[in-house]
């Protein structure tokens, strides 16, 4: 990494972005992030504006891997949503701990189709 950056007792490691296009009518798969050998999957699954009370971020490990799936309904405003703050997914090898942190602008592109941007970032800390 060519820049630096650290506050709050983390540092950053990696960061990124993918683009995905998914349609909110079937199961969509997941975003695949593998860091140092563990794996994170993002699953974004879109919800009717009439279920907003249902949106949320769920998260699990299973055989190892990480799983978040997020319910969320297409933002009015385009607003970012995910889970913003870092949280703890794992231990990296130098004993540190090591944190997460991903949001997703999402908007409507066409019919049956959602344009799903998940910017993410990987920290280590104490």
């Amino acid at each position: 990494m060519l820049v630096k950056a650290s506050a709050d007792g983390k540092t950053l490691l990696q960061s990124g972005s993918f683009h995905s296009i998914i349609n909110p009518l079937v199961p969509s798969e997941p975003l695949k992030l593998v860091y140092d050998g563990l794996t994170i999957l993002i699953t974004t699954k879109i919800l009717p504006e009439s279920e907003s009370n249902k949106q949320g971020v769920d998260a699990f490990v299973k055989n190892g891997e990480v799983f978040f799936v997020h319910r969320v309904i297409v933002p009015i405003m385009n607003e970012a949503v995910g889970l913003v703050i870092p949280a703890e997914i794992g231990k990296k090898s130098n004993g540190k701990k090591l944190f997460m942190a991903w949001h997703s602008n999402i908007r409507e592109i066409g019919t049956d189709q959602i344009s799903v941007i998940v910017n993410f970032s990987f920290y280590e800390g104490e």
